[in-house]
């Protein structure tokens, strides 16, 4: 062989896996070369192995293949045709490689990995917070080339800025929902009505919604708390009818006697013509409306709630 060519695979060597090749005959360089070659085959294998997870790994996909090439080639051939396949592993070692191994061994992988996971397990909450974070995450993590320049410090910074919002708007959201609960248990705990049940009686109209303010204090889904407060809306006409129905149950009234019945204001359909009202005469018809309707709901012994 050329001993040009003998140096050159040394140097390649020397290039490719940061370490000078210990031998001078063309076997053993060749030798050195495949067992090194072999190891950060292995090394990629495992790399790409996780592509799923991490997509911008497939770009290493032809460099494994290249290395396979290499490794299955006759030593004779090896040495000879090293011109030819030089430029492209060294390149793709320090353009991609080298890059990549510093994400895998560092800080970036168990960054990238926290994004994926906050990601795939916070999305019901992302909708309710303004800002850019949630796009910097997303470009993150569809990024072919995440490793560079300040990308991932950038995600790091706009994960934690959204966890701090997300959990300003949870807290907010709890506290105006138990806010909105002990409102409407106060409602029904001052009324008449409440006052006569006995104790008993009183803890099961209230059990519901003490029920709903314990699971919105432990809540951490925003859609849920919103629910929670549409809940406590229904449940404040549910437990005020079960009261007339356990004093229709105390003081013995006949079957047919009519009892006291709970409706929203918002169940109070007016029949009106218009579609929106433009003058002081069409307030005063639908007024009108909304008034007669009212009565007959009232009549009906029913009581409506505001």
């Amino acid at each position: 062989f050329d001993r040009r060519l003998i140096q050159k695979l040394k140097d390649v060597y020397q290039d490719a896996f940061d370490e000078p090749c210990g031998a001078n005959e063309p076997k053993e360089v060749v030798s050195l070369f495949k067992e090194k070659a072999q190891k950060e085959y292995n090394t990629i294998l495992e790399y790409v192995a996780a592509k799923n997870q991490y997509p911008f790994i497939a770009i290493l996909e032809p460099f494994k293949d290249l290395l396979k090439k290499l490794l299955n080639m006759e030593y004779d051939v090896l040495i000879q045709s090293v011109n030819k396949w030089e430029d492209e592993l060294l390149d793709t070692k320090e353009d991609t490689l080298d890059h990549i191994k510093r994400f895998w061994n560092g800080e970036q992988k168990k960054i990238f990995d926290q994004i994926g996971t906050y990601l795939k397990g916070d999305q019901s909450n992302f909708e309710f917070i303004e800002g850019e974070e949630l796009r910097i995450l997303n470009q993150c993590y569809n990024d072919p080339k995440p490793y560079e320049g300040a990308t991932m410090r950038e995600a790091k910074m706009a994960m934690d800025g959204l966890k701090k919002k997300i959990l300003t708007k949870i807290n907010d959201e709890r506290e105006a929902t138990v806010k909105k609960i002990d409102t409407v248990i106060s409602g029904i705990t001052s009324t008449f009505d409440f006052k006569r049940l006995d104790a008993d009686d009183r803890k099961k109209v209230l059990a519901p919604l003490e029920k709903l303010k314990d699971k919105a204090l432990s809540q951490r889904y925003i859609a849920n708390l919103r629910q929670y407060q549409r809940n406590a809306d229904d449940l404040r006409i549910e437990r005020l009818n079960l009261i007339q129905s356990l004093l229709s149950d105390i003081e013995g009234k006949g079957v047919n006697e009519p009892k006291v019945q709970y409706i929203k204001k918002a169940n109070v359909k007016v029949s009106f013509p218009k579609k929106e009202l433009t003058n002081e005469k069409d307030v005063e018809e639908y007024v009108d409306a909304l008034k007669n309707e009212m009565i007959k709901h009232i009549k009906k012994h029913r009581r409506i709630t505001l």
